[in-house]
């Protein structure tokens, strides 16, 4: 099955996974981030890259002082990031760490970088001592980290040095001298930035100047296109599932990278190291259908580029692609056989939900687990030939700013049209729903036949009203598509007012099926 960089949800999930983004309020931005795990032992400068938020994690050299009196980071040319949010907008999320070894002491505090308006600054005497000028954006993190108040203000710019897009500065106030070395991390995570559409190695640099240490860089590559190819199959003979895959990186094959692999629903990992070619393979048993986690450790190693400024470059990181999912389905006995034909995986994986579907600012999240409501018994003569399942994407309403929608989907390719019909009877049903609904406790909901215009004959759908501890109306609706040798099956949900995107959507992936 194809890698995909977040996973399907069940309907008790969905339900959970709305009803958190609703609590949360502000949105679905934060929910895509990549992680970013904070090392004291380390340095650099990490970069999360994907367009689905921009994520910066400074770690800096042990100092008396652990913040810097000065950080500028450079953006290399070809990023895109979005200067234009109010003044009171949140525009990330971040941190502030801090670790003393000394004395066995470490802190962290996280809170959100508000946008401020930047003609304040203009008269300022510190912030023009930091950064002088007007600004195109200000972005103002305020937290309490070991009784100190700690404030990281950034100035954001769209200039810079020749092959520099972007240039944010910020002179961090706040922990005052430790008694022996200490380190300190900032975070900035889930900033809105596009990423560059033209292969290339990209630079991303730090310049760091400590309050009496001489000043460093750090830099972080990026090396584009990358990505990791990842497919999973279980051989029912010796009762193993095989994970198989390459990394690219830089539109290359990546050598000598490490791997570790995760079964999401045991949690056991495993390592290993791709091959020259950045090949892999994992074998291992498995007894029921599980999800899988690939993670390509980052590297470190010399300077990718001669340092910028008068300090010299402490070190490079090279970020590693995204995460990857895969789903290993095991066969149930009486249950449909799988034979995935490369042809007919090709038609899942482009039936299947993709962020062209939604309006911008949608974006996936890692949600759910395989799914043994739609892996049932009773299908013992369909052959299953093709079969993708696609992350969640979730935005909030164009409509109404409390709107918060979510979508995920499977999409699967039969032997034959008839095994497709019998396949979309036996699973458009009901009973289907109650199933996905079981997990969540709420067995006794309402489960109604509606119907979405606009779509082929043989369409199913069912709608659930929920109301998962919040006071917004919550709606979950479930749709199965039946066509040709194509079987897909949507999950919508929303908490408060329609956004109407469930005909849309499904509309377009009706039109890919046949």
């Amino acid at each position: 099955m194809p890698a995909r960089r977040s996973r399907r949800v069940t309907g008790a999930a969905l339900i959970g996974a709305v009803a958190i983004l609703a609590a949360g309020a502000a949105a679905p931005r934060g929910a895509a981030d990549p992680p970013i795990v904070f090392a004291p032992t380390s340095k650099g400068l990490f970069v999360a890259a994907g367009d689905a938020g921009g994520s910066i994690a400074l770690n800096f050299l042990p100092a008396t002082a652990p913040l810097p009196r000065k950080l500028v980071v450079q953006v290399p040319e070809g990023y895109q990031l979005d200067l234009n949010a109010a003044a009171g907008t949140q525009v990330a999320s971040g941190s502030v760490s801090i670790s003393a070894p000394a004395r066995s002491f470490f802190a962290t505090r996280g809170g959100n970088f508000v946008a401020e308006d930047p003609s304040s600054f203009a008269s300022d005497p510190a912030a023009q001592s930091c950064a002088p000028g007007t600004h195109a954006a200000v972005w103002t993190l305020s937290v309490a980290l070991a009784g100190q108040p700690v404030t990281v203000r950034v100035f954001v710019d769209p200039a810079g040095p020749p092959g520099v897009a972007y240039t944010l500065q910020s002179c961090p106030v706040g922990l005052p001298p430790e008694t022996g070395l200490a380190t300190a991390a900032i975070t900035i995570a889930g900033f809105d930035q596009r990423s560059p559409t033209a292969d290339g190695d990209y630079v991303w640099r730090a310049l760091v100047y400590p309050e009496s240490d001489p000043s460093y860089e750090l830099q972080a590559l990026v090396p584009l296109p990358e990505r990791v190819t990842l497919a999973g199959r279980y051989d029912p003979k010796l009762g193993q599932a095989i994970v198989t895959g390459q990394v690219i990186e830089g539109g290359k094959p990546a050598p000598d990278v490490d791997l570790t692999l995760i079964n999401i629903q045991t949690a056991a990992v495993r390592e290993k190291r791709v091959n020259a070619d950045g090949r892999f393979a994992f074998r291992f048993r498995l007894a029921h259908s599980s999800d899988v986690q690939l993670r390509v450790a980052r590297s470190s190693g010399a300077c990718a580029a001669p340092p910028a400024g008068a300090g010299r470059c402490v070190t490079s990181l090279t970020v590693p692609p995204d995460d990857t999912f895969a789903t290993v389905w095991v066969d149930v006995r009486g249950g449909a056989v799988r034979s995935i034909r490369a042809r007919d995986q090709r038609q899942a994986d482009r039936q299947d939900l993709r962020a062209a579907d939604f309006p911008a600012g949608f974006a996936p999240i890692q949600v759910g687990g395989a799914d043994p409501c739609l892996n049932g018994r009773g299908e013992r003569h369909v052959t299953i030939t093709g079969e993708s399942t696609s992350p969640a994407f979730v935005g909030t309403g164009v409509r109404n700013a409390f709107s918060i929608f979510q979508a995920t989907g499977l999409a699967r390719v039969y032997a034959t049209a008839k095994e497709a019909r019998v396949a979309f009877r036996r699973e458009a049903r009901a009973a289907t729903i109650g199933c996905e609904l079981g997990g969540s406790g709420d067995t006794g909901a309402k489960i109604r036949p509606f119907r979405l215009s606009g779509l082929p004959r043989a369409t199913r759908a069912f709608r659930t009203v929920v109301t998962p501890g919040t006071a917004l109306k919550g709606v979950l609706d479930f749709v199965f598509i039946q066509r040709g040798r194509s079987v897909a099956f949507l999950r919508f949900g929303r908490l408060g007012e329609p956004i109407g995107l469930e005909a849309t959507v499904a509309a377009r992936i009706a039109s890919r099926m046949r």
